[in-house]
């Protein structure tokens, strides 16, 4: 990060995120993912429309995706031991 946006003792100033983020010296063309379990707790400057364009929340898998993901992975898996097997006869 940038020098000057921490405290002394390490914190962040909020001030010196919000700059970072889009402020004078941000970058442009760039994608910011931010991550939280608690959006709630999060100061409404951070996540304000314009700063925030998309809300996209992860909820629990159903068991049908965790098969599909499960299933995927490990045939792709069991495809390349096979091909690889088959390379060395």
């Amino acid at each position: 990060m940038r020098a000057g946006m921490f405290e002394t003792d390490g914190t962040l100033f909020a001030t010196g995120l919000l700059n970072a983020i889009d402020g004078v010296a941000a970058q442009e063309g760039r994608m910011l993912f931010m991550t939280t379990n608690h959006i709630e707790r999060l100061n409404e400057a951070l996540v304000r429309p314009g700063r925030v364009d998309v809300r996209l929340e992860f909820t629990h898998a159903s068991a049908e995706q965790i098969t599909d993901f499960f299933v995927g992975f490990y045939q792709a898996q069991t495809q390349a031991h096979q091909c690889t097997a088959c390379m060395t006869i």
